[in-house]
């Protein structure tokens, strides 16, 4: 069974635009993390236009769970 806060993706689906706070959801980052990240050009957002919500694709989910294995396995800061 599927976790509720799970995202599952497919290679079909990387190209899907979700909220700012699925993929906070999907990696256990804070909503405020993932958002420097995106400022800092770490994470690709699809819009930043202060009215609407912040779209990211999918594939930015997988994007941070790297990030975050590399800073924690190996110590390894986001801007490395």
């Amino acid at each position: 069974m599927i976790e509720p806060n799970f995202v599952r993706v497919t290679d079909f689906e990387l190209d899907e635009l979700i909220r700012i706070e699925t993929v906070a959801d999907a990696t256990g980052a804070s909503v405020s993390l993932v958002t420097r990240l995106v400022h800092a050009g770490l994470l690709e957002a699809v819009n930043e236009n202060e009215d609407e919500p912040v779209l990211l694709p999918r594939r930015e989910v997988l994007r941070l769970r790297k990030m975050q294995r590399l800073r924690r396995d190996l110590g390894v800061n986001f801007a490395g």
